[in-house]
């Protein structure tokens, strides 16, 4: 049975990385069962294309012939590429982000994967908004675990140099601020009730912004230490950059506690290279979750996500108990890999 996948495999950001883990499982557990996986890149951002690749990829790289007759498709790329043709199995394994919540329901993009025979998608919170939105083709949730070897070993080396603060309990935050700014408000509140007579813990914002979003972001810091009391014994660190793949997995390497509180695809697998190097964490998914904020210091900021308002008491504990204890707080999921649920569905 030739199977064809195609995915931006070959970009050098998070989609390029996502891609070539997802081809590789593919391909390792479809070989066993005499599926032969072909592949052919798509090119999403043409500025992040990885002209020196990886041997591993070039391994998992095997260029079809046009005249192969293909049994299915697996197509993981964004829902406006997707294509709808007849095929004994088309696939989709869609790349959604995390501004879900503020999509149209109504989006024809999305009623397009009702011409599909299954659709992957990486969690819960999307197959329930794609249920929402009318989808009635069968949605799977994969987990994919990262190897480390799957990283590149230049960047599975680089680490941010914080001064006299990397000797400190390092929480971190990778994200674009303009998309969540709301959760990184609530975040500066939490850490400064947590650590306020603590001052060995930093907490460090690698985010995607402008030089207006910066100021913003430094104004309510100060003006949140003013109505806490709290003078400069907790520091925290706002590095804005452009959020490159070696930025955030430098980020990730440097931390002691990655906090993965958003839902964005890109987070969604730092989270991941996080655990694969037995990082705690602390996730969206094992806060409480709540509509009523209540810390009672009298200055909030509602969180209105996909999945509820995080709650800033829970918020605060989880930075605590994480710190004094060092757990790791892993997803608990028994979802199977992409490539098991293909080799099902192929079935």
């Amino acid at each position: 049975m030739n199977l064809l996948y195609i995915g931006p495999y070959r970009q050098y950001d998070y989609m390029g990385q996502t891609s070539r883990i997802l081809l590789h499982s593919i391909k390792e557990k479809c070989s066993y069962n005499n599926h032969k996986v072909y592949s052919r890149p798509l090119y999403i951002d043409f500025g992040s294309v990885d002209e020196k690749m990886p041997e591993y990829i070039k391994k998992d790289e095997t260029f079809p012939s046009d005249s192969t007759n293909w049994s299915g498709i697996i197509q993981h790329m964004p829902v406006e590429f997707l294509s709808s043709q007849s095929f004994t199995k088309n696939i989709a394994i869609p790349i959604l982000n995390n501004q879900l919540a503020k999509t149209s329901l109504n989006n024809n993009n999305f009623r397009k994967l009702n011409l599909f025979d299954h659709v992957l998608v990486e969690n819960d919170n999307q197959k329930n908004f794609l249920l929402k939105s009318g989808i009635t083709t069968k949605i799977s949730v994969y987990n994919e675990e990262i190897k480390t070897d799957y990283i590149d070993h230049n960047l599975r080396n680089k680490q941010f140099d914080l001064g006299s603060l990397n000797n400190n309990f390092v929480f971190a935050f990778i994200g674009s601020y303009a998309s969540n700014q709301n959760i990184i408000h609530k975040l500066i509140v939490s850490f400064l009730v947590a650590f306020r007579s603590e001052p060995k813990n930093t907490l460090f914002f690698l985010l995607k912004g402008t030089s207006e979003d910066k100021e913003e972001l430094t104004k309510f810091y100060n003006e949140t230490k003013q109505k806490l009391n709290i003078l400069d014994i907790n520091p925290i660190i706002f590095s804005f950059a452009s959020l490159q793949l070696q930025e955030s997995i430098a980020c990730i390497n440097t931390c002691s506690c990655y906090l993965s509180i958003n839902d964005d695809v890109a987070y969604n697998m730092y989270e991941k290279y996080a655990q694969s190097i037995n990082k705690p964490i602390i996730s969206k998914y094992n806060l409480e979750v709540t509509h009523t904020p209540g810390l009672g210091v009298g200055y909030f900021y509602d969180i209105e996500d996909v999945i509820g308002s995080i709650n800033t008491m829970s918020l605060t504990y989880k930075l605590k108990s994480i710190q004094s204890d060092n757990k790791i707080l892993k997803n608990k999921s028994n979802n199977k890999s992409v490539g098991e649920i293909i080799c099902n569905i192929l079935q």
